[in-house]
This record gives structure tokens, sequence and C-alpha cells, in this order.
């Protein structure tokens, strides 16, 4: 599974692409995905950001100037904001990209954690992390061991499927939106690009694994893009 285009580095080569990391814990250890690991130059919003990042949050890019960044990369934090909040600040996003920069976010799969409920698995260990052992419960609410030791800003708000959040993508003005579902989240791509033909139907296409027919919208005025894996990591 990859991502849509070939973003390799020769060592030497100018300028760095520039991608704004969009961290809403502060000064919290982000993994980057593989695609962002060389030939990229690395700048966070971050609330009350120092040296080379920029303050901010979800809900702040004031700072952030149009158009300045090749790609803006949100993991796992949309689910901190209102429902009603996450088209502005996808739209927001994809403002401060450049022609032809994409976005890359996730978030919990409810669709995968629908399973679990439904079996009464709720508080089932899934894996083992920093803070302790998660639970789907906590993937749909936030971490409770957090939480309950007065950290209120890891707390859930809203929640995606894979189509769900690649409509919220295609309402915040992005094209080619690719969601991909693996393990417990899923994976959305899209891009900021100027639509020369307005009056077409922007298509989503989602890629699941786990399905031997996978539902895929494809969008016919588009290009299939080529891919590489949004969720390998070095």
């Amino acid at each position: 599974m990859e991502l849509a285009f070939d973003y390799s580095y020769t060592p030497g080569a100018e300028p760095l692409k520039k991608v704004l990391v969009v961290s809403s814990h502060g000064n919290n250890i982000i993994a980057l995905p593989q695609v962002f690991q060389q030939g990229w130059d690395t700048v966070k919003l971050t609330p009350g950001g120092t040296g080379n990042d920029i303050p901010g949050s979800l809900e702040d890019f004031s700072q952030v100037p149009d158009g300045a960044f090749d790609a803006v990369f949100a993991p796992q934090n949309l689910k901190a904001l209102p429902a009603h909040r996450v088209i502005p600040a996808l739209g927001e996003m994809r403002r401060c990209l450049k022609e032809g920069g994409f976005l890359l976010a996730s978030a919990p799969d409810l669709m995968k954690l629908a399973e679990f409920i439904t079996q009464h698995r709720l508080e089932e260990t899934l894996y083992e992390s920093k803070i302790g052992p998660i639970t789907p419960l906590d993937m749909l609410f936030g971490p409770t061991a957090l939480i309950s030791q007065g950290v209120p800003h890891m707390e859930h708000r809203t929640g995606f499927t894979a189509l769900t959040l690649g409509r919220k993508l295609k309402a915040a003005g992005f094209f080619n939106i690719q969601i991909y579902r693996k393990d417990l989240e899923v994976v959305a791509q899209g891009f900021n690009i100027t639509d020369p033909n307005a009056k077409r139907e922007e298509k989503i296409a989602i890629h699941d694994p786990n399905q031997k027919d996978p539902n895929v919208l494809t969008d016919e005025l588009d290009v299939p893009p080529k891919e590489i894996d949004p969720e390998k990591r070095t």
C-alpha cells in the first residue's frame, strides 16, 4: 500500500520540501512516516511554538502563511476536535499547502472498533503503549490512564470511518482523496489541486485490504496515483 506520487530524495538536492506537522499536545514526539524521513524540512505547529516551530493549534492556523508547505501531517489529532470544527480545520490545512501539496491525516477506525464492541470486548487490551494497555474504550473516548490524571486534552470529541473521513476532506476542498484502512486506524490523503473541471464530482477511493473486492470509488477524471505506504515508519 503506497501514497500517491514519488517523493524520493537525492542527497544534496535542493531545495528541501517542507512539511507542517500538526501537534496538538505541545512538544510530544511524533513518529514520521517514511515518506517524510529524507528530503523534508519538518516544521511543527504547536502551542507556544519555539525555534523553527510555529505557534498554533488544530483550531488556530493564523500564524501559518498561505501556500507555505508541500505537505501537512496531522497524525491522530482530528479526533480531539468537536465534529463541527473538523471541516474548518481541514480547510485551514489546505490553505497552508502549495498547489499540488498534500495532507496526510489519521484517526482510529470506528468500523474496526465497532467489531470489538459488538463482540463485548470494549475493555479488552488491544495493544501495549508507553502509557499502558489500550482498549477499544480508550480509542473511542481517549486514554483513561491519562484523562484520570487530569490531562483533559486527551479526550476524544469526534470519530471517523474511512468514508466519513474522506467526505470531510472532500467538503474541505481536497482532491484525489485516498483512504486506507489498516489495523486499527484509517489514513487519509488528499491533494490541494486547482480543479480544471469545476463541474466534475470528486470521488473518494477507499483501500481496504480486508475485503476481496475493495470498496473503491474511482474518479474517472483523475489519473490513479502511484502509491507508497502511508503507515510505513522507520
